[in-house]
């Protein structure tokens, strides 16, 4: 068991080793400005607005109600790390 499971994670810590400093970026200009910080539904992210995001198509009229449930759910546990209110701006790290 040991033996299958101890290449996993020496290839997951190599992983995340070479992905570590990606955190320090911020926001890519080509789409984060419209699917994050323009989304009405992530300030706050709540109930209510999860319910629109799987029955409404969003303000640029696309459905992707999956992308846009763990986007916001991103955005939530960024505020939570940085201890900001619901209606912060979501820290670009948890992205990377």
């Amino acid at each position: 068991m040991l033996k299958n499971i101890l290449p996993c994670l020496i290839i997951t810590a190599f992983i995340g080793v070479c992905l570590y400093p990606l955190t320090g970026y911020g926001y890519v200009l080509h789409d984060d400005s419209l699917e994050i910080l323009a989304n009405p539904r992530f300030y706050p992210f709540n109930v209510a607005s999860l319910r629109q995001i799987w029955t409404e198509p969003d303000f640029s009229r696309i459905y992707i109600p999956v992308n846009y449930t763990l986007l916001g759910i991103l955005a939530e546990i960024s505020r939570w790390w940085a201890g900001q209110d619901g209606v912060a701006q979501p820290g670009p790290a948890i992205y990377h």
